[in-house]
């Protein structure tokens, strides 16, 4: 009894995606699957045959395994029996794919892949990173650095084109276990660092081109090794013209604050009394900055606000509010000036779900602004094992400028245990 059948396989998830393994289903004698590691780019496709000839009536059949380069792993399965009904499925772990099952003709399925991708335009970059990585944006160039896997140097790449693409890398000899800070000060980008020696690190990206138009990184100036020593990364933020706003966890596990007029001169500094076993986050308007940080003792997360001094530069926050939601890793924070939210992102505790929520700036009877409390919360499909990142593309967004956007990164670790840095919009 002969029996034949077919698989179109539409790869439509907006990234490339991967044969992992395609395995036989019933009897096979006529396979012509392709090989594993054959790339199926968006929006292309690829079709096999199979079937079965044999003397007993036997079925055909397939289970088709793949993966994107986000390490997220799909797979579609085909069972043609020689006797009852065809079953054709598809299915992924934590629901990351959606397939569209058509059936033109007797034993001929077309599947089309989707994916419900809780971020957009995401581009994974050629590099790989130790740490979660960091990113800051001003004039339209949008900066993203990282620790390299094999050598623990600083690496920077530019994206022109509002985070579509990143180009122009650059590999410092500056090294650390941590990951680096990056923020745009006056039209210029300051990158902070731990280096091995536990001392956190300030200098000056510098660049080729015109003032605050340069994308070509040319290596870091103005370099200052501090006082302050931590066993993790630092964070940065600045606000407008009044200098460089610099948070870490001290060696004895307090969260401290310090604020510099440029990388050279400290203006002030506060030591507070909270704890945590993780670096800070922080994230800026222009009228409060907000810092943010994971328990000690505990993995909730903690957010707290403070006024910026634009006279004295002196910093201090009030007391946090304790959500519920946890992270075994620091939170990351970022400000959007077209919606007026301040997003705050972090990895799942117990699993490497990335999430996300906001909370609203507003001003309902036009005389007092006042913040919402922290809601909206999104738990996204995507994972990672490592902090994401969280970037606003316009500093300083006002009436008439085009709308910017929060771009987040995560490094993700491929099914080859490799650590791709990832970049996507985060919707609105």
């Amino acid at each position: 009894m002969s029996i034949a059948a077919s698989l179109e396989v539409i790869n439509s998830t907006g990234t490339s995606i991967f044969v992992a393994e395609i395995d036989q289903v019933n009897d096979d004698s006529t396979w012509n699957a392709p090989a594993s590691g054959t790339t199926i780019p968006d929006g292309s496709s690829i079709s096999f045959g199979m079937g079965n000839s044999s003397f007993i009536p036997l079925g055909c059949g397939c289970n088709f395994q793949f993966v994107n380069a986000q390490g997220q792993a799909g797979n579609i399965y085909m069972d043609v029996p020689a006797f009852g009904s065809n079953t054709v499925t598809g299915a992924s772990p934590q629901n990351a794919f959606l397939y569209t099952i058509d059936n033109p003709n007797g034993n001929s399925y077309v599947v089309t892949i989707t994916a419900p991708a809780d971020f957009d335009d995401m581009i994974v970059l050629p590099e790989l990173s130790l740490t979660r990585t960091a990113m800051a944006a001003n004039n339209g160039n949008i900066y993203i650095a990282w620790i390299g896997v094999s050598d623990n140097k600083i690496n920077l790449m530019c994206s022109t084109d509002n985070g579509q693409t990143f180009s122009n890398l650059y590999t410092s000899e500056e090294t650390s276990w941590h990951a680096p800070a990056l923020c745009s000060n006056n039209g210029f980008f300051t990158i902070a660092w731990t280096g091995m020696d536990g001392h956190i690190n300030l200098a000056t990206i510098e660049m080729s081109g015109e003032y605050m138009n340069g994308n070509q990184i040319t290596g870091f100036t103005g370099k200052i090794r501090t006082k302050h020593t931590s066993p993790y990364g630092p964070a940065l933020a600045s606000w407008g013209d009044y200098g460089i706003y610099l948070a870490w966890t001290g060696d004895d596990n307090h969260v401290i604050l310090a604020h510099y007029a440029d990388p050279a001169t400290q203006t002030s500094r506060y030591e507070s009394g909270e704890t945590s076993s993780q670096a800070p986050a922080l994230g800026m308007n222009n009228v409060n900055f907000f810092i943010a940080w994971k328990g000690d003792g505990n993995d909730n997360l903690n957010v707290a606000t403070g006024d910026p001094n634009p006279i004295s530069g002196e910093v201090k926050f009030g007391d946090p509010v304790i959500l519920p939601e946890t992270s075994p890793i620091n939170p990351a924070l970022a400000y959007d000036w077209s919606s007026s939210r301040m997003y705050l992102a972090w990895k799942g505790d117990g699993n490497d779900n990335l999430n996300l929520m906001y909370a609203s700036f507003s001003a309902p009877d036009g005389v007092s602004p006042s913040w919402s409390g922290f809601g909206n919360k999104l738990i996204s499909a995507i994972t990672s094992g490592y902090a994401p990142t969280l970037c606003d593309t316009a500093v300083n967004w006002y009436a008439g400028m085009p709308k910017s956007k929060v771009l987040i990164s995560w490094p993700h670790e491929t099914p080859l245990m490799q650590n791709y840095i990832n970049v996507g919009t985060v919707r609105s």
